[in-house]
C-alpha cells in the first residue's frame, strides 16, 4: 500500500506569500514521513525545495512550471513515466490531513463497485456554497449545487465539501485532463468519491492566511 506514488507539487515562487513554500512543504513532508510513504515526489522548480525534498530522504524531481499549468500539469510530466495506476497528489497549502486518510482513500477506491476517477478529502464548512456536496448512491459524490463559478459564497449552515488536503487520482483520468482542453472543467466533471477529513481547514494562499496558521499553530504548541 505505502508503495503509491505521492506527489507534492510545489511551485518556487508564490506572488501573493513569498516563502510560503518553505514554511509549508516540512508540515506535508513530516505527516508522509510519519504515514509511512517513502515512495514521495517533490516536483519544484525550486532548489530550495527540492533540497528539503532531499533532507527527508524523498524524491526530488525538477519541474519548470509552464504558464497556465497547474499541479495536474507537473504530476502528469512526472506520472506519465511511471507504471502505476493511481497515485496521490499532496498539497502544501492545505498542510493538516488526519491520521490514516491515504490508507482510507486506498481502500475505498479498491473496494468501490464503481471506481471512481478520483478520491478528494472533503471537511464541513459553514461557507462555499458552491463547492457543497451530496452523497448520491454507494459512495459516490456530487456537488449540491450547479455553479459555473466556483469561487465560494457564504451560507447560513455547515456543509461537507472538499477541502483540497489530498486527491488519489486514477493515472488514465489525469492524462485524459491534462490533454483538455481545460483540465479544470474536466477535471471536476469526472466521477469521484469523498473521505472526510477530520483535521482543522487551512487554506494558505496570502500572507494573512500564513500568519493566522503560524499563529494558530503557536497556540497550540503553546497548549502541550
Amino acid at each position: 500500500m505505502n508503495d503509491i506514488p505521492v506527489l507534492v507539487p510545489v511551485k518556487g515562487k508564490s506572488v501573493r506569500c513569498p516563502n510560503k513554500n518553505e514554511t509549508l512543504l516540512p508540515f506535508t513532508l513530516n505527516y508522509l514521513k510519519r504515514e509511512g510513504f517513502e515512495n514521495v515526489y517533490v516536483i519544484s522548480d525550486s532548489k530550495e525545495l527540492l533540497g528539503i525534498a532531499k533532507d527527508y530522504k524523498f524524491n526530488a524531481f525538477f519541474e519548470q512550471w509552464k504558464e497556465g499549468g497547474d499541479e495536474l500539469h507537473s504530476s502528469w510530466s512526472l506520472m506519465q513515466d511511471l507504471n502505476y495506476e493511481s497515485f496521490v497528489l499532496s498539497s502544501v497549502t492545505h498542510p493538516f490531513k488526519s491520521y490514516r486518510l491515504i490508507s482510507q482513500m486506498i481502500g475505498l477506491m479498491e473496494l468501490s463497485a464503481n471506481v471512481p476517477d478520483f478520491i478528494a478529502t472533503s471537511n464541513t464548512f459553514p461557507d462555499r456554497k458552491q463547492y457543497f456536496l451530496e452523497k448520491k448512491q454507494g459512495n459516490e459524490y456530487r456537488f449540491k449545487f450547479n455553479f459555473k463559478n466556483r469561487k465560494g459564497s457564504l451560507s447560513d449552515s455547515p456543509e461537507e465539501m472538499i477541502d483540497g488536503a489530498i486527491y488519489l487520482i486514477k493515472k488514465a483520468f489525469l492524462e485524459k485532463v491534462v490533454k483538455s482542453n481545460d483540465s479544470n472543467l474536466t477535471f471536476w466533471s469526472g466521477n469521484f468519491s469523498c473521505i472526510p477529513n477530520s483535521a482543522p481547514f487551512f487554506d494558505i494562499d496570502t500572507i494573512e492566511d500564513l500568519k493566522r496558521f503560524l499563529s494558530f499553530i503557536s497556540q497550540f504548541t503553546a497548549q502541550v
